[in-house]
């Protein structure tokens, strides 16, 4: 197993940091991720307004690692839309329900 580590250099103070994870760790952490961007997820919560900046905030940050994401506030339309899916990985943020 190689344990590589990264080192990055803070930009602000000059200081070199060394980060506990291996190489290979890291290039795991980034399959995880691209693996994530495959994904589906839901998200049931009736308070979502999605013209409010906090849950605008949430998507984008969301979106980072998901490209796919399906908001509901009902949970009726968020049944009708999980039996429409066909061969595909989701997950599922059920909050203030």
């Amino acid at each position: 197993m190689n344990n590589r580590k990264s080192t990055t250099t803070n930009k602000y103070d000059g200081a070199i940091n060394t980060s506990p994870f291996s190489k290979d760790a890291e290039d795991r952490r980034r399959i995880n991720i691209q693996n994530m961007q495959n994904v589906l997820l839901i998200w049931l919560d009736s308070n979502i307004d999605e013209t409010n900046d906090d849950c605008q905030n949430i998507i984008k940050q969301l979106r980072r690692a998901i490209n796919n994401i399906n908001t509901f506030t009902d949970g009726d339309q968020c049944l009708e839309f999980i039996q429409t899916i066909v061969n595909k990985k989701a997950c599922m943020v059920i909050s203030g329900s």
